[in-house]
């Protein structure tokens, strides 16, 4: 659920075309054999001060994900009802491009959506 969620952002933010690219083959494999999930889980990873003062700024109860670029990786950060430590998911080795920020907020309770630049 995680993966996808991830990846179905990053579709949403960089586009069909972007994530159609074999760059993505590895993570779009383990979505559809969900078992493999569990490779793309960053869990030796804490967030950097900057990530978690974004996170911070997401509403109570909110789910988020926040994708970025790492080094050489594309990242997600995915929290459901504002967890205190979300779900880190590598979508992509060997990224070479633009380097990159980006974060989708729902605030499901107050029926709202923002961009990360929004909060």
């Amino acid at each position: 659920m995680y993966a996808k969620t991830a990846f179905n952002t990053l579709a949403l933010f960089k586009g069909s075309e972007f994530v159609l690219s074999d760059l993505f083959d590895p993570i779009r494999n383990a979505i559809l054999n969900p078992e493999q999930c569990k490779e793309f889980v960053i869990d030796y990873l804490k967030p950097a001060e900057s990530m978690i003062d974004k996170m911070k700024k997401t509403p109570s109860k909110s789910h988020y994900v926040i994708i970025t670029s790492l080094e050489s990786n594309i990242v997600a950060y995915v929290g459901f009802y504002n967890e205190r430590s979300p779900a880190i998911i590598k979508l992509a080795e060997n990224y070479h491009g633009e380097c990159f920020i980006d974060g989708l907020v729902c605030d499901w309770v107050n029926k709202k959506e923002y961009r990360l630049s929004e909060l």
